[in-house]
């Protein structure tokens, strides 16, 4: 009974690999819209929803997202703004079904200008925990919403600002005005973020190592193919 070796380069290219396919878990920038400027900006409060869709670029969990938002610069809302994760329908537009649901407190939102800055900061809302995997080109959305109403004449209790008519073209901003269905609107400011396997630089060089490794053991067992092929026509 013979017994064959696995040559080396064979055995590291294949370690090599699997380990590099089952790389490490990295949470990174998958979807966003993030203008440097703002002309208009769209109120979140009672009666009127907001939400902003996209689509899906990298397979793994939704870890976070980021939405550019602001509240009343003088006086603190009553409420404040609750955001949802939901699919979209064959529209395009936000689905009633809710994957994810998270309450964030007046005093977490950064008041709008003159009080706040001219443009609000990213306002991060964690995701993890809800465990929502995500499939390349699969179409979600950010809702927001609040029950809060304007204090000041004219004042709006949250606002997520805006650059009309917007610039993404993997989704669209929508309003739903009294319950009356979804209809859309420019974009507003946002980024995703996925967990996903991502293979590291360091692996990827393990693979290409341990490749011509490989071909080098070829190589040198084709030269000594030759020489001995060689010795048996000189004999």
């Amino acid at each position: 009974m013979k017994i064959f070796a696995v040559p080396a380069g064979l055995l590291a290219l294949t370690v090599a690999f699997e380990s590099v396919m089952a790389g490490p878990f990295q949470v990174v920038l998958d979807q966003e819209y993030a203008p440097s400027s703002f002309n208009n900006g769209i109120i979140i409060g009672l009666g009127q929803t907001v939400a902003q869709t996209f689509t899906v670029g990298i397979e793994g969990i939704l870890d976070r997202v980021e939405v550019e938002i602001a509240r009343d610069p003088f006086d603190v809302p009553a409420d404040g703004v609750t955001l949802q994760i939901r699919p979209t329908e064959a529209d395009g537009l936000p689905a009633t079904t809710v994957l994810a649901s998270v309450f964030i407190p007046a005093l977490d939102i950064a008041p709008g200008p003159p009080v706040g800055p001219d443009v609000p900061p990213f306002h991060s809302v964690d995701l993890r925990s809800f465990g929502i995997g995500v499939t390349e080109g699969e179409g979600l959305a950010i809702v927001l919403s609040s029950n809060a109403r304007g204090i000041h004449g004219g004042i709006d209790p949250y606002e997520w600002v805006a650059n009309g008519p917007g610039g993404y073209s993997r989704g669209t901003g929508a309003i739903d005005i009294l319950d009356g269905g979804f209809f859309p609107a420019f974009d507003f400011p946002f980024r995703t973020f996925v967990l996903a396997d991502v293979p590291e630089p360091a692996g990827i060089a393990l693979v290409m190592t341990a490749a011509l490794v490989l071909l080098g053991h070829r190589w040198s067992i084709r030269q000594r193919n030759r020489v001995d092929l060689w010795k048996e026509r000189c004999t």
